[in-house]
């Protein structure tokens, strides 16, 4: 979108002008992610172009995505390539930094960086209090809280819902006893709270940090005039 902004904004100097300053940048960012989530010739992770391969929780599921055809990256690669042609001959100065194309959208997993933290500390707190036991499934180890019954009454039945439970993680503050099940409660209550106090602020930040660098850089400029905080200077007061 930043891109997009600026390409509009150079159109006032012209269509050829907008391309080599914008439009070179907009064909290189969609070929190079178009070859990357065609496969990258053999080399991307199958996470982004195998849905099967994406397993949680010992179930898989669908990311909705399956990918490009081999042959449309090759299309998207040469896309790429008449971009880079297109940045160098606008401004050679710039082509040092063709790899902003994907360095940019790759500064935007921090949030699901800092999502996958939060959910991690989330899930600390929960096994502290409910306990956690785990099943083997057909697709890898599976993880239960202990919300219904403790995972001690899963591991003494052997099974849960035709699913062999191979080890209890924790008892659970919850089924502790009184005392514990007080204290779990405490411990419940100001970890979320804590925990979602860390999410905003942090992925706030991160999130501003992107709009400022990330975003607002592709097309913003600056301008008016420089802000004095302590007034100016006279030249006739007191001439009296």
């Amino acid at each position: 979108m930043g891109w997009i902004f600026d390409f509009y904004q150079n159109l006032s100097h012209g269509f050829k002008d907008a391309m080599l300053e914008s439009g070179s940048w907009l064909m290189m960012m969609f070929g190079l992610w178009t070859w990357i989530f065609a496969g990258a010739s053999g080399n991307a992770p199958d996470l982004l172009v195998n849905p099967e391969k994406a397993v949680f929780n010992g179930h898989p599921f669908d990311l909705g995505f399956a990918g490009f055809a081999p042959e449309v990256g090759l299309v998207g690669l040469a896309v790429f390539a008449i971009g880079l042609v297109l940045l160098v001959a606008g401004e050679p100065i710039e082509g040092v930094e063709f790899l902003n194309v994907l360095v940019n959208v790759l500064s935007y997993t921090r949030l699901a960086a800092v999502l996958l933290a939060k959910a991690g500390m989330a899930f600390v707190v929960n096994l502290l209090f409910f306990g956690v036991f785990v099943t083997e499934t057909g697709h890898g180890l599976a993880w239960h809280f202990g919300t219904s019954h403790s995972p001690a009454y899963y591991a003494d039945k052997g099974v849960y819902h035709g699913e062999p439970v191979v080890e209890v993680m924790f008892g659970g503050l919850l089924h502790g006893g009184i005392a514990a099940a007080l204290g779990g409660i405490v411990i419940l209550v100001v970890g979320h709270l804590l925990v979602l106090a860390l999410g905003i602020t942090s992925a706030g930040l991160q999130a501003v940090r992107l709009e400022y660098v990330e975003f607002f850089g592709k097309f913003y400029e600056g301008g008016g005039e420089e802000y004095e905080p302590f007034g100016y200077e006279t030249r006739f007061a007191g001439s009296d």
